[in-house]
């Protein structure tokens, strides 16, 4: 893009568009205020470049009507008291065993629903049903959304507050019923659960092809499909880009001309059709962009009106922002506008694999930004996948869509597609872990990107220069400057990552689980593990590709419950656990599909654990056992001149026994046995040990009521300070050994000054 010193603003509405995205971003992420003073002291010099007194005030006049909009939305909110009632749009609620979920309408207000089906005749009715619904809730409470508790995790509230919502309803479902549609949009919410439900018997592969790119919506059953693209870095070819619709408009033009059909009429069903389409498709922002960009198209040339492309595409993503005030602060949303806007600055005489090459680098960029994590296969698999997608994938979709029976011989091929995708993943594994990368990094390479790709030939210098900034992040992660402890928030239950400053070691305390109670069948959830939502994430952004050891405790679901997905999931070299528990079934069957280069390490009461800056020795159990609370592995650590206790769910029997044995231990940390239960945490045993700080995890309003009281007054009468992530969230200890600084953090609270730290 090329700025000059003229007086119009043609061709520089961009600089419009991106001050009307800084205001948003201020309005929605204030902690990047300093990024958006910034980047609006850039604009304003870009600004007085162009010497533009009408591109002035227009970007003037955008960003006080965009200002004045967010401020009627935010004016628009109102907190509810009750909600004895609520209406779902049709397609706007999920049923997961004996739980609905969705966001309805309360009044004139949204609200998260979240009610308890109360029989298998009703949750069957809310499968077939495709009637808009109204729900009269039975002992309902209405609870501000709360924010995700770690660092890392998928955050619901600000999800949520995208969508202009803001308060969730937990009850139980009294009656249900049908009522009728009073605009357009719950008519067409209605004929999308009607087609929705017409897939429910199609194959696996030709459903998802079809809610993808049709419906452009998503099942708990397309999960590992989508997991699949994503690893592969095409899944923004499905529906989330909108990049379809282009190849549709494009497919329909063409069989009209085929079909001799004027080329008018062919413009005009486009024109009535696709606005019709983006409702039914629930507003995604890629296919707006997609349906705004066609209209903006057809109207100029009706006008016959010469305007840039990135003009066209400001108007666009104006609009776009008008409609999703927060379009832009997601990663498909983010995706589509920023491969549309290099599609229009890379030269167009770029070679296939030259065109791809640059696109998987921004697009490596912010999946790296989102995910921390990024396949290297992604960089040329787009440009692979991209003619097989529109000569074989979306025609064959399109074919299932108007001949269903044909959904019979194109299955087989899918299964074999998606299969050789799954071997390619797993024999190239070249998953690439970066760690969290900061946003002005992102910002400044993603700019420096499309400045350099504007030339047509890239030579290696500066190839280098735009990867080098990402290979200094994953060095700083992979050396480790600081030896680190962080309480994983896993609800009622324990799970601790420990890392060392360089040479870098990481260790796992146990993955946390949830306990399963007997129910009916129909009211079974799928869930994802804790492990998959917060743990891995978190890891990632740690730079963490590994992890060197996994010290099981015991047996509880709460403690190992996950162990199974994380071995799945993630490489692990070493597992250590109670001598004898290799004999307990329930362990057993999570090691069922472990690995098996995996080490097994069995251990007891003073044997070490010794691994570079990785200093400790097991203190409990005395003896072999099978891994019940009292055979918890509980082991003593030395970490940045601090002494750790970690006791698993030791009793206090087990904590009188390490006294005995160690007469003279003194720790700085505690990690509180059985989540604060009364039974540990002895007096005696605290009084000797006096730990500087004790940290406590459990579940918010668990059932079993931890910490206990008698617990918490022991703390209390020892003086001693104590964090639980119940309050909390996820806790983090660490220690830099070169500045010998020592703080700590939480996720919902912040910085702690705590006595001792």
């Amino acid at each position: 893009m090329t700025i000059g010193y003229d007086q119009t603003y043609s061709g520089k509405l961009l600089l419009a568009g991106l001050a009307v995205l800084v205001v948003l971003g201020i309005f929605w992420q204030p902690q990047y205020w300093w990024t958006g003073v910034l980047a609006a002291v850039f604009l304003l010099w870009r600004l007085y470049c162009v010497r533009s007194i009408r591109l002035g005030l227009l970007t003037l006049l955008l960003t006080l009507a965009f200002t004045g909009h967010q401020l009627w939305l935010n004016h628009q909110q109102q907190f509810l008291k009750n909600c004895e009632s609520v209406q779902l749009n049709a397609d706007g609620y999920k049923v997961n065993g004996d739980l609905l979920t969705g966001v309805g309408q309360a009044g004139r207000q949204k609200i998260f629903v979240m009610v308890k089906i109360t029989s298998e005749v009703q949750q069957q009715f809310l499968l077939k049903n495709d009637q808009r619904l109204q729900l009269t809730l039975k002992d309902p409470t209405v609870t501000t959304i709360t924010p995700a508790t770690n660092w890392s995790e998928f955050d619901f509230k600000q999800w949520a507050a995208h969508r202009q919502v803001q308060q969730q309803v937990t009850a139980e479902i009294a009656q249900v019923a049908q009522v009728k549609p009073k605009h357009l949009s719950e008519v067409v919410s209605q004929l999308r659960k009607k087609f929705l439900n017409t897939l429910t018997n199609r194959p696996k592969y030709c459903a998802f092809h079809l809610r993808a790119l049709i419906a452009g919506y998503s099942e708990q059953a397309d999960l590992e499909i989508r997991e699949l693209l994503s690893t592969l870095g095409i899944i923004h070819l499905f529906a989330i880009s909108g990049l379809h619709v282009d190849l549709l408009i494009r497919s329909w033009r063409w069989l009209g001309a085929r079909f001799l059909i004027p080329d008018e009429v062919t413009r005009l069903f486009l024109l009535l059709i696709l606005p019709v389409y983006a409702l039914f498709v629930g507003g995604q922002i890629g296919i707006l962009r997609a349906v705004f960009s066609y209209f903006l198209r057809e109207i100029l040339r009706w006008r016959k009106v010469r305007m840039a492309t990135l003009d066209q595409l400001t108007i666009v993503l104006l609009l776009c922002l008008w409609c999703q005030p927060t379009a832009l602060l997601e990663l498909g949303p983010q995706l589509s506008f920023l491969l549309s806007f290099a599609l229009r600055v890379f030269p167009r005489t770029l070679q296939p694999w030259q065109l791809q090459l640059r696109l998987g680098y921004l697009s490596m960029l912010l999946i790296l930004f989102w995910t921390a994590t990024f396949n290297v296969i992604a960089l040329l698999m787009g440009g692979l996948f991209a003619p097989l997608f529109s000569v074989l994938i979306l025609p064959a979709t399109l074919m299932t869509l108007v001949f269903p029976a044909t959904c019979a011989g194109i299955e087989p091929i899918w299964q074999g597609l998606y299969e050789l995708l799954n071997q390619l993943a797993t024999l190239l594994p070249l998953q690439m872990t970066v760690g969290q990368l900061p946003v002005f990094l992102v910002l400044g390479l993603i700019g420096a990107a499309l400045i350099s790709f504007e030339l047509p030939n890239i030579r290696f210098k500066k190839w280098v220069q735009l990867v080098l900034p990402l290979m200094l992040v994953g060095g700083y992660y992979r050396i480790g400057l600081r030896d680190q402890v962080t309480m994983i928030d896993v609800g009622q239950g324990d799970s601790l990552l420990i890392q060392t400053a360089f040479p870098k070691r990481t260790l796992l305390i146990d993955t946390g689980g949830q306990l399963m109670f007997g129910s009916d069948k129909w009211r079974q959830r799928v869930k994802n593990s804790r492990v998959e939502r917060i743990t891995i994430p978190y890891l990632c952004s740690q730079g963490i590709s590994h992890l060197d050891y996994v010290l099981v405790t015991h047996q509880d679901a709460d403690h190992l419950g996950d162990l199974a997905v994380l071995l799945k999931k993630f490489p692990v070299n070493n597992i250590i656990f109670t001598q004898g528990m290799a004999q307990n079934l329930n362990f057993r069957q999570q090691l069922k599909n472990a690995p098996r280069s995996l080490r097994y390490l069995p251990r007891l009461a003073g044997q070490q654990l010794t691994d570079q800056r990785l200093q400790g020795q097991f203190v409990a159990p005395q003896q072999a056992g099978l891994g019940d609370n009292e055979d918890s592995l509980t082991l003593l650590l030395k970490l940045g001149n601090r002494n750790w206790l970690f006791t698993g769910d030791l009793d206090r029997a087990g904590e009188l026994t390490i006294l005995k044995k160690y007469p003279d231990l003194t720790i700085d940390y505690l990690k509180v046995g059985h989540h604060g239960s009364k039974t540990s945490s002895d007096p005696e045993f605290v009084a000797r040990i006096k730990p500087r700080l004790a940290l406590i995890s459990s579940g918010r309003h668990n059932r079993y009521h931890h910490p206990n009281q008698e617990t918490l007054a022991t703390f209390a009468e020892l003086g001693v300070p104590y964090l639980n992530t119940a309050h909390y969230g996820m806790i983090e200890w660490y220690f830099r050994p070169l500045t010998k600084q020592m703080k700590i953090r939480t996720k919902l609270v912040g910085n702690e000054q705590i006595s001792g730290q």
